[in-house]
């Protein structure tokens, strides 16, 4: 979710769902890849313009949802682009844009780190059920950030097999 990444086992029979186990981690999520991207944004700006939009909280949120565009649509795309308009204004009151692109190559280098932490959120739910990832015929995504294909990937490389991606990852957990 955009907040929290949480792990739950779950064993299903006939219709009856057992938690085995779960895990989280409070403090990742999907606002934490949008901050990386948002982060790099910023850092790109005030080196090519000598002023830090990461000063300003209107131009800060407003490059944090250019960012999670960015996000959404390197999920689909190997290339994404956006422009923001006056994010700072330069010499004379001169209004100063921000055009900024990224490919999928880039967003995968930058939020590996965020994916690596899932894994131990992984690694401390199957610890606490006595299993391994090897023990599960399904892996369910939930959430906007299972869309990201790096995410999947890393997915399918743990449990040694794809997710599942018949169900929206936005209403598995409404859908039940």
């Amino acid at each position: 979710g955009g907040g929290t990444c949480d792990v739950t086992l779950l064993d299903l029979s006939s219709n009856v769902f057992e938690v085995l186990s779960t895990s989280g981690d409070m403090f990742l999520g999907g606002d934490d890849i949008d901050n990386a991207i948002a982060d790099r944004m910023c850092e790109t700006f005030l080196r090519t313009h000598r002023f830090d939009p990461r000063t300003d909280a209107q131009a800060l949120e407003r490059i944090r949802a250019a960012a999670e565009t960015i996000k959404v649509a390197l999920s689909t795309q190997t290339q994404a682009q956006v422009e923001i308009k006056d994010v700072g204004f330069g010499a004379g009151g001169k209004p100063l844009s921000m055009p900024y692109s990224m490919s999928r190559v880039e967003l995968n280098v930058l939020v590996e780190p965020l994916i690596d932490r899932t894994f131990g959120v992984c690694d401390d739910a199957l610890r606490s059920a006595k299993l391994s990832p090897k023990d599960f015929q399904q892996v369910i995504l939930v959430g906007g950030s299972s869309r990201i294909p790096r995410v999947r990937e890393r997915v399918a490389s743990y449990f040694g097999n794809e997710p599942q991606m018949r169900i929206s990852p936005d209403q598995v957990v409404a859908i039940g």
